[in-house]
């Protein structure tokens, strides 16, 4: 990262969700962005996106799109960690959507992104004491350093 120069951008399925992420960061230290993904448009204004139990999140029909527009928002060479739910659904629990994904679906996914370099896919147990078993699909990918 640039020294000095911090953007932040709180994104999820609601805004009401990002807001933690705003309080933590105070506006006189950095403005913070509170969006959906699907609001995406910055260009090459990051060096890294964390994307932790969010984009599982988006309905399947809308990744492709919320995929590229986060890779427009990544600079050349920028790192970007994302997790899903391992499995193979797409619905509604608890009145939220999840988005659920198997190492190849995902595979496949950042294989429709040219820009993507091909990453590491690995998966881990939740380690939060009321999720035992809960599985989770890890990514970390790379956008090429020149696109």
């Amino acid at each position: 990262m640039r020294q000095g120069v911090r953007t932040y951008a709180a994104m999820g399925e609601a805004p009401p969700r990002a807001r933690p992420t705003r309080q933590a960061v105070p506006a006189t230290i950095q403005p913070v962005a509170v969006l959906r993904f699907q609001e995406v448009t910055w260009e090459n204004a990051f060096d890294g996106i964390w994307a932790c139990a969010s984009l599982l999140h988006v309905p399947r029909a809308e990744m492709d799109a919320v995929l590229a527009r986060l890779v427009r928002a990544l600079r050349p060479g920028g790192v970007w960690y994302m997790s899903f739910k391992a499995g193979e659904p797409e619905e509604v629990r608890g009145g939220r959507l999840f988005n659920d994904q198997t190492g190849r679906s995902l595979r496949e996914l950042l294989d429709r992104q040219p820009a993507l370099q091909p990453g590491r896919i690995w998966l881990t147990e939740d380690v939060r004491p009321d999720r035992g078993g809960q599985v989770w699909l890890n990514a970390l990918v790379r956008k090429a350093s020149r696109v």
